[in-house]
């Protein structure tokens, strides 16, 4: 006996939904225009498998099982189909009709299933795939989650430990999956909308450099990017005195990123890395002294260093009296060179 899918001559559903030795049991293998309609028969053109929604449950059992493999929009509305069929108090449906449409449903996810692990992105092709064809999917595939409405949180996150960038495809990710995404690449945060102070710590402790991409970070994330990388003190909008200090305190030679130091971050800086001067105008004798204490060859950039300061500097290295212009006799001796 044959049996499969009828259509009108349009190329509609009949309402039957199948023909038996040739002939449709409706039309007797003549379509009859009058007895459909655009509302029982959807159209190829428009969306030609929604017909599907409108048929009987025991013609669906038929449609089910003369399914084309590759027609994954017609396995995922009769899917669909068959979970109204099996509605309890909806629909008529005989006990061995519905262990039928169970055992269709699950061919249809194993179908699905194997389909997307083949290939991803025929997750596109399939209405409403159940959370194991996208955790499946996604699992290939972190960029197939571009087709997937409303994934969940676990899809998103296993989308985003396949490939850390498919983030940019998910609307809102939750911190959990922020995180996620950003313990694979910090380069991420670049494509995280409105991240958390949670990642954008994250973030910036593994490179400070990441506070460029940050809209107004918080001092907690300022200070945790210097602290990183003093250097990126550049990057940050009016620092507190706080901030450069801990800016020195990791890169003395990031003051010159700063306007108008106050002297204790001057003298941050000089501590960390006497040749800091250079980048400081006019420093105090203070500010000066902790410079050539940190390293006696920064006497070079003094303008007119006191006897105390040259003195201070050969004590600290004796070959800095090579950057002091006519040393005294004291000052010769100091750096043992009588």
């Amino acid at each position: 006996m044959d049996a499969a899918i009828c259509r009108t001559s349009s190329g509609d559903f009949c309402k039957r939904g199948l023909k038996k030795g040739g002939k449709c049991s409706q039309h007797g293998g003549t379509p009859s225009p009058t007895k459909t309609s655009p509302r029982d028969s959807p159209k190829r053109s428009g969306s030609p498998k929604k017909g599907i929604l409108d048929l009987p449950c025991d013609v669906l059992l038929e449609i089910a099982r003369n399914l084309d493999p590759q027609d994954y929009l017609t396995m995922s509305l009769v899917s669909t189909k068959i979970d109204m069929c099996l509605s309890e108090g909806r629909f008529n449906t005989s006990k061995d009709d519905k262990s039928a449409l169970k055992e269709i449903q699950k061919e249809i996810l194993r179908k699905q299933l194997k389909a997307v692990k083949i290939q991803p992105y025929f997750i596109e092709k399939i209405k409403n795939p159940p959370e194991e064809v996208q955790l499946a999917a996604v699992g290939r595939s972190g960029h197939a989650i571009q087709y997937i409405k409303n994934p969940s949180e676990k899809v998103q996150l296993a989308a985003v430990r396949e490939y850390a960038y498919s983030i940019k495809y998910i609307e809102n990710p939750t911190e959990k999956v922020q995180l996620a995404a950003l313990s694979q690449s910090v380069y991420i945060i670049e494509h995280i909308k409105n991240p958390t102070e949670k990642v954008q710590l994250a973030a910036v402790s593994k490179d400070g450099y990441k506070i460029r991409n940050i809209k107004n970070p918080s001092e907690e994330v300022q200070l945790a990017a210097v602290n990183q990388n003093g250097l990126v003190i550049e990057y940050i909008k009016n620092p507190s005195e706080n901030i450069q200090i801990a800016a020195m305190n990791r890169v003395g030679t990031a003051v010159k990123f700063i306007k108008n130091p106050s002297e204790k971050v001057q003298l941050a800086a000089v501590r960390e890395n006497g040749f800091a001067i250079k980048f400081i105008e006019n420093p105090s004798e203070e500010v000066q002294l902790a410079a050539v204490r940190q390293n006696g060859n920064s006497i070079q950039y003094i303008k007119a260093p006191s006897e105390e300061l040259q003195l201070e500097a050969v004590r600290t290295s004796k070959y800095s009296i090579a950057y002091i212009k006519n040393p005294s006799g004291k000052v010769r001796a100091a750096a043992g060179r009588l």
